[in-house]
């Protein structure tokens, strides 16, 4: 009877089929889970709906700039815990290199697990030129304008134009092993890269090749920069204009350009140069470490040397 009470403790306890019940001595004693499949890999990850977390895990909401905001909101719904974590690691780690805006992707080098250290692309859907010149009117609709922006201020409609919409729609390339849409590398180059937006939020606009200090932003009407049209300013636009007319090369100035232009003038006489070896105005130091790539001792180097030095005084020296 001691054993059939045994027996039933397992069967509670441990997964059993038909008579058989499968026991792991070494286990650490825990409650099954209701709905938990028993079977399944613990290491596996999980695909239980995430609880979508507040903008506390990174900063303050408002202390930052929207589109770093997204860059990390784009992080954080594009990836797993696990992922998240280690790749939050590698950035405060200081694993990231190389960071930069190009257009259309950001570009970066994660040092990992292995001596060469991985490729990251995060690459953004194409803008069409009409799509980006509707970004100088957007701006201008902001309160603060251009300086709002700089200020690390975008409104939606701006991110979606620089961003490319919804962040699905981004592409992402890593070299690693790992085979997940978003690995840990990724990660990494997401949150540098919003951390530098913070500090620039410029740099943003370099994903569609554009500067923001050239950008040209509409003029408001009745701002001091349009003048109103006048019987006094429409008089002087026609002296003006009368003015350029009257300063209109002659006939006999275009012909003697246009016989400049394609017949030219005399031509100089073909200088004799003097027949030098290209040794002579070459870096010695320099040579010698081309050949000690080549080389395996420091004689073969040398050799190599006294050959190329044969070979330039055989090409300009007669025999």
């Amino acid at each position: 009877m001691a054993f059939d009470g045994k027996e039933r403790r397992l069967s509670r306890r441990s997964p059993q089929v038909g008579n058989v019940i499968y026991v792991n001595f070494g286990a650490r004693d825990y409650t099954p889970v209701a709905g938990r499949d028993m079977f399944a890999d613990p290491d596996a990850p999980s695909h239980k709906p995430r609880r979508k977390t507040t903008r506390a895990r990174a900063t303050a909401k408002g202390t930052r700039s929207t589109a770093a905001d997204w860059l990390t909101d784009l992080a954080f719904t594009q990836s797993d815990n696990g992922r998240m974590s280690r790749g939050r690691g590698y950035y405060q780690g200081g694993h990231v290199m190389n960071l930069e805006f190009v257009p259309g992707s950001i570009t970066a080098k994660v040092i990992g697990s292995q001596p060469q250290p991985f490729s990251v692309a995060i690459m953004f859907p194409p803008r069409t030129d009409p799509q980006l010149a509707r970004l100088p009117d957007l701006i201008s609709q902001l309160d603060g304008g251009i300086q709002a922006v700089r200020s690390g201020q975008f409104s939606p409609d701006m991110l979606k134009i620089l961003f490319g919409g919804h962040p699905y729609k981004a592409r992402y390339y890593c070299d690693c092993p790992d085979k997940a849409k978003v690995c840990k590398h990724v990660v990494a180059t997401m949150m540098a890269a919003a951390d530098r937006v913070a500090v620039d939020p410029g740099l943003v606009f370099q994903l569609r090749g554009l500067n923001l200090a050239d950008m040209r932003l509409p003029k408001p009407a009745g701002s001091a920069g349009s003048v109103p049209a006048t019987p006094e300013t429409s008089a002087s636009a026609g002296s003006a204009g009368a003015a350029k007319k009257a300063e209109a090369p002659s006939p006999e100035a275009i012909a003697a350009a246009t016989d400049r232009f394609w017949n030219g003038g005399p031509l100089p006489e073909i200088p004799q140069l003097k027949t030098q070896s290209a040794l002579a105005d070459s870096d010695e130091e320099l040579l010698h470490k081309a050949m000690r790539t080549i080389s395996y001792t420091s004689v073969d180097e040398l050799c190599a040397v006294s050959d190329i030095e044969d070979l330039y005084y055989n090409l300009t020296h007669e025999t």
